[in-house]
């Protein structure tokens, strides 16, 4: 008799590795609890401890690498937004101010349309 091939989904794969090692059970027991082959226990588990995880996902730091990514664009984004609601020159000076640990002061000069000279000269002259 030929023998037929399982076949898992990702979903189940994943959380058959998650119970393994949140459970910190071994392959074998883990493979009794669950109704499965010892070696494909293994292999799953061998290849989330690697950094593999299953065929589809992404690792932690693949995922915190995207976070951080994601967060910068949304940083961005919220300057451009306040760029567009202000139109007077020392709005924008304030803005620079307030964006100046986050963002180079040249490049927010730049996209405001306002010159270095006169955004630190706004702050030597500006009301404590």
């Amino acid at each position: 008799m030929s023998r037929k091939t399982q076949r898992y989904s990702k979903e189940f794969k994943a959380e058959a590795v998650r119970t393994v090692l949140e459970n910190q059970l071994s392959i074998s027991e883990g493979a009794s609890r669950l109704s499965l082959p010892e070696g494909t226990l293994g292999q799953w588990v061998t290849a989330a401890r690697k950094g593999l995880g299953t065929p589809g996902s992404r690792t932690v730091a693949e995922l915190e690498s995207e976070i951080l990514q994601l967060r910068k664009a949304l940083n961005e984004a919220r300057l451009e937004r306040d760029i567009l609601n202000c139109t007077g020159v020392a709005e924008k000076y304030a803005l620079i101010e307030q964006w100046r640990q986050q963002f180079p002061i040249e490049a927010m000069c730049q996209v405001f349309g306002v010159s270095r000279s006169g955004y630190y000269n706004w702050v030597q002259h500006e009301p404590s």
